[in-house]
């Protein structure tokens, strides 16, 4: 993400994008809700398909795999807003929409780093 100071120019010299990572999850939960894509797809989109476009070989959940998890609250509600963002982009139309999914606890390589909604230190 761009800067927030980054995107007071002129609208050509304005770098393009807006921040995305921490509402994918609950927009996407939304499209399954809505059926406009299956729960499969969803899991697909957000594990296999990215590792697979990065050649990563991960996103399985096989013996001897790599242990990268995400476990979700998918009734979970909340207001995005600007105190909630966490990226350094200050940008995004879903500023004041009530949002439903969320992370609740995150494992990579089999260390958990997300813990009921929280970063864990160390």
């Amino acid at each position: 993400p761009h800067h927030h100071d980054s995107k007071f120019v002129e609208f050509e010299n304005a770098p393009m994008g807006i921040l995305g990572l921490q509402t994918t999850l609950p927009l996407m939960l939304e499209a399954v809700r809505i059926n406009k894509i299956s729960r499969k797809r969803l899991i697909e989109a957000l594990s296999v398909s990215s590792s697979s476009i990065y050649r990563l070989g991960l996103g399985t959940l096989q013996k001897g795999s790599v242990a990268d998890v995400t476990i979700i609250d998918p009734e979970f509600k909340y207001l995005f807003s600007e105190k909630l963002n966490a990226s350094k982009s200050k940008n995004s139309p879903f500023f004041g929409r009530e949002m439903q999914g969320i992370a609740t606890d995150v494992f990579v390589a089999g260390q958990q780093i997300l813990k009921n909604r929280e970063v864990v230190d160390g």
